[in-house]
């Protein structure tokens, strides 16, 4: 990969093995994107680049890291989708946002247990009790793990995560 993704993913805590496979780079975009289902959400490498995130394609309404959708941790992006889905094996969607799409709602149909691990800023705190009542309209047995003030799944390191989330069978 390119020193600018280094960079970036270093900024943002992320090791570069948490992507391997998963990305596309453009020179001329000046931006590292994240495939799924014919789809691309992209990210601006520098922080004064607008917008911050730009899709390519039809549309996204969440991404998933991870295999199995019976357990998930729910978060807001994809760089956290994939070091929460590395720090612990479970499997992470990134909502892309604080609430969920129609479509996400049918892809955890049929979860069963999830825990929502939104931003620390006022806008994930927001938007944890409702989401959680969401999933939990779906049937999944939930709850919620609250990201320090500020940050956000990413931002920690992998043994804070790891910390902060329970085992499945704790959510029980």
């Amino acid at each position: 990969l390119r020193t600018a993704v280094h960079h970036f993913f270093a900024s943002k805590g992320i090791d570069p093995c948490m992507t391997e496979g998963l990305l596309w780079y453009s020179d001329e975009l000046d931006r590292v994107g994240f495939m799924q289902n014919g789809s691309m959400m992209a990210r601006a490498l520098h922080p004064d680049r607008f917008p911050k995130w730009a899709l390519y394609g039809a549309s996204m309404p969440q991404y998933v890291a991870g295999d199995s959708l019976s357990d998930v941790v729910l978060v807001e992006d994809i760089l956290s989708a994939l070091k929460v889905n590395y720090a612990t094996g479970r499997t992470a969607v990134a909502v892309l946002g604080t609430s969920l799409k129609a479509e996400t709602k049918l892809l955890l149909s049929e979860t069963q247990t999830a825990l929502v691990m939104l931003d620390g800023d006022p806008a994930g705190r927001q938007g944890s009790i409702p989401m959680l009542r969401e999933v939990r309209f779906l049937g999944a047995n939930a709850r919620i793990a609250l990201t320090p003030r500020g940050l956000d799944p990413k931002d920690l390191t992998l043994s804070r995560i790891r910390n902060l989330i329970p085992c499945p069978t704790e959510l029980n």
